[in-house]
C-alpha cells in the first residue's frame, strides 16, 4: 500500500466516521447532542460559561487521559481491532444479521398488517436491542476474565466523547456480541412469525434506537452534568447516571449498567440517582489495584492480556 492510498483510507475513514448516519460520530449528531446540552443549561439557568467549561474545558480534553482517548480514536479510524480478532465490529454484525435473516414466509403473514402489531414489534426490539448491551455490560463487571478487557474503559481520568471509544478490541465483540445475537434471534422469530415484511420494520428500529441513544449518549462521556426528573430516570439513562459509573467511589460501583434504558437497571437492582451535589464532587479514574496505566495506550492493549493470563494461571493452579 503507497502513501498516497494510506491517505486516502484514512480520509474516507474520517469522511464516513464525522457523515456517515451509522456513526454515533457524525457532526449532526454531535451538533444535536451539544445543542441539547446547552439547551437544558439555559432551562436550568446555568452560566453559559459553566456550559462551556463542562463541553469543552481543560478537565475534558487538555489531560493525558484525553491523550488516550484520542489515540484510540486514531485506532478505531484504522480499524486495529482487525489486528486483534481479525474482524471489525461492522463486519461482525453484517455476518450476524445475515445468519439469522431467513427466507420463511411466516406463520402469521397478515398480522404485521395490524398497526398496533407492527409498532408494538418495533418498540420489543429496541428493549430486546438495549437489553443485550446491558447484559454484556454487566457481566463485564461481573465475570473476571470479562473485566480484564473492559478494565481499560475505566480507567479514564477525564472524559470527552471519544473516551466511548477507549475500548479494548476483544471487548467489542463481547459487549458488541450480546446485543447483535439477542436482535438477530429476534428478527429470525419475527421472520418465522410474520415473514419478509418484518424485516424492515425491525432493522428500522436499531437505526432509530441509535439515534435517540447518540442524542443522550453522546453526552454520557463528558463533565456535563444534565439530570433527568426521578421518574424519567428510571426509565433513560442520563448523562450523571453514567459518569457515576464511571466513579471512583466504591458505593457507586457496579451501578447504571444501561445505555439508553435504565428499567433493567431498576428491575434488577442496578440503579443508581445521583443527586445535584454528589456529581459535582464525582472523580474519575482506574481503582487503586488496577495495574493499568491510564495515561499509556500501550497499556492499556497489552495489560488487559497479561491479567487474563494471569487469571487463568491462578485458576489452573487453585483446580490442580
Amino acid at each position: 500500500m503507497t502513501a498516497i492510498e494510506v491517505y486516502e483510507y484514512i480520509a474516507s475513514r474520517i469522511g464516513y466516521i464525522i457523515s456517515s448516519d451509522k456513526s454515533r460520530y457524525a457532526w449532526n449528531y454531535l451538533l444535536a447532542s451539544y445543542v441539547f446540552a446547552y439547551v437544558y443549561y439555559l432551562w436550568k439557568r446555568k452560566k453559559s460559561g459553566s456550559f462551556l467549561t463542562d463541553a469543552f474545558g481543560q478537565k475534558s480534553w487538555w489531560t493525558k487521559s484525553s491523550l488516550v482517548d484520542l489515540l484510540f480514536f486514531l485506532f478505531f479510524i484504522l480499524e486495529i481491532s482487525k489486528l486483534f480478532v481479525g474482524i471489525t465490529t461492522r463486519e461482525f454484525i453484517n455476518n450476524l444479521e445475515k445468519f439469522f435473516i431467513t427466507s420463511e414466509e411466516g406463520l402469521f403473514p397478515h398480522a404485521f398488517d395490524i398497526g398496533f402489531v407492527k409498532w408494538s414489534w418495533f418498540v420489543f426490539a429496541v428493549f430486546i436491542f438495549d437489553l443485550g448491551l446491558y447484559i454484556g455490560h454487566r457481566w463485564s463487571h461481573r465475570i473476571p476474565w470479562m473485566w480484564c478487557f473492559h478494565e481499560p474503559h475505566h480507567t479514564a481520568q477525564s472524559l470527552n466523547v471519544l473516551t466511548s471509544l477507549r475500548v479494548h478490541p476483544i471487548e467489542r465483540l463481547i459487549i458488541r456480541g450480546f446485543p447483535i445475537f439477542l436482535t438477530g434471534g429476534f428478527l429470525w422469530c419475527s421472520v418465522a412469525l410474520f415473514g419478509q415484511k418484518a424485516i424492515p420494520m425491525i432493522t428500522f428500529s436499531v437505526p432509530s434506537y441509535f439515534f435517540f441513544r447518540v442524542l443522550i449518549g453522546n453526552l454520557h462521556h463528558t463533565h456535563i452534568k444534565m439530570h433527568f426528573p426521578k421518574w424519567l430516570s428510571h426509565v433513560l439513562v442520563s448523562p450523571v447516571m453514567h459518569q457515576v459509573h464511571h466513579s471512583t467511589e466504591r458505593k457507586h460501583f457496579d451501578k447504571n449498567f444501561g445505555f439508553l434504558i435504565s428499567l433493567y437497571d431498576w428491575w434488577f437492582g442496578t440503579l443508581y440517582i445521583p443527586t445535584e451535589k454528589e456529581i459535582d464532587e464525582i472523580n474519575f479514574g482506574p481503582s487503586t489495584d488496577s495495574k493499568i496505566n491510564p495515561n499509556s495506550i500501550v497499556s492499556c492493549f497489552i495489560q488487559p492480556f497479561i491479567n487474563f493470563f494471569q487469571l487463568f494461571q491462578r485458576k489452573t493452579n487453585a483446580n490442580l
